[in-house]
């Protein structure tokens, strides 16, 4: 099976809707995977997301680099995404599925490109590849990964995959990594390789997309700000000699239905009744969003699940 990676630039079905399952935290678990599972391929769900940490160390002095702040302690659950993106491939069969973000410095990039290329395939080409440089240093440094030069390490990481994933006989010459004559097969289903979506905000975030990536998924933001960096992102297309027709912009945020904000006074989210969901959801449409990112974050496991339930059926369908 051989499946050129999609191009999901807005059609005329308009702005897509992809749905995320918590893997850290207090709304962990299998239960909750299961049931998003099954609702993000029930409904009009264009795709299934899920986040990267590894381990959360006691003491974390690390400042998150986006609004909100960052919630996960120690002592809660976290799943590793790479398995865990496995798992929900094979609870579903029609929704894409990605991760936002996978911390590239993490680990070893031989290894994610095979981990990759399998999931691509045992999946029919539905993998959508989110990368981020990390922030967390306390992280890197159980992990023995380098942070004070995570940006360079991202950047030939992303080389690596992209040589693996597409040449019969690999190799490669970098700062941090070096190969001569690897075969990595089979090749994923998706060509050239699957998709890969530039998670963060800032301008180095947007020039990493515009040079590297497919897609552009900043976190958190309103619709205006939205059009702010979108217009930075055009910029950033031009000078990289890339056609922003076949260039996703996305955007991701939390919600819920019928409950307060999920995220401190002040920080972006969605909220309200399922109308003014539906509402917000229109403007980050209006303002060039192509996919948007819905991250259910409620009170309890349940309240959560039901938030992706409501969406799925009240609001989905005036999308598609």
């Amino acid at each position: 099976m051989h499946v050129d990676s999609p191009n999901t630039a807005t059609n005329d079905a308009g702005m897509r809707i992809g749905i995320s399952v918590p893997n850290m935290g207090p709304l962990t678990g299998k239960d909750i995977a299961l049931a998003i599972a099954e609702y993000a391929d029930r409904y009009a769900f264009s795709s299934l997301w899920i986040g990267d940490h590894i381990v959360f160390p006691d003491e974390i002095a690390s400042i998150y680099p986006h609004p909100g702040g960052f919630s996960s302690r120690s002592d809660q659950a976290v799943l590793e995404p790479l398995v865990m993106l496995g798992y929900l491939g094979g609870l579903t069969t029609r929704v894409r599925l990605g991760i936002s973000v996978l911390v590239v410095p993490y680990r070893n990039p031989v290894t994610v490109a095979k981990m990759i290329a399998t999931l691509d395939i045992l999946t029919d080409g539905r993998v959508d590849l989110g990368i981020g440089t990390g922030w967390m240093a306390e992280e890197f440094r159980i992990l023995r990964a380098d942070y004070e030069r995570r940006g360079s390490v991202t950047d030939e990481y992303l080389a690596i995959y992209k040589n693996l994933l597409t040449q019969e006989v690999a190799s490669f010459t970098g700062t941090h990594y070096s190969y001569e004559g690897v075969r990595l097969l089979p090749k994923p289903v998706q060509k050239p390789y699957p998709p890969i979506w530039v998670g963060g905000v800032g301008p180095r975030v947007r020039r990493r997309a515009a040079r590297l990536g497919d897609a552009y998924q900043p976190l958190s933001l309103t619709p205006d700000e939205l059009r702010v960096e979108y217009a930075k992102l055009a910029e950033d297309l031009e000078e990289s000699g890339r056609d922003p027709a076949t260039f996703v912009r996305s955007a991701r945020v939390f919600y819920t239905v019928d409950d307060p904000s999920p995220m401190a006074p002040g920080v972006c989210a969605i909220y309200g009744d399922a109308t003014t969901v539906r509402d917000a959801m229109r403007r980050y449409e209006e303002a060039g969003v192509d996919e948007l990112l819905m991250s259910p974050r409620g009170p309890t496991k349940q309240r959560t699940i039901e938030y992706v339930r409501r969406l799925g059926e009240e609001v989905l369908p005036q999308f598609v």
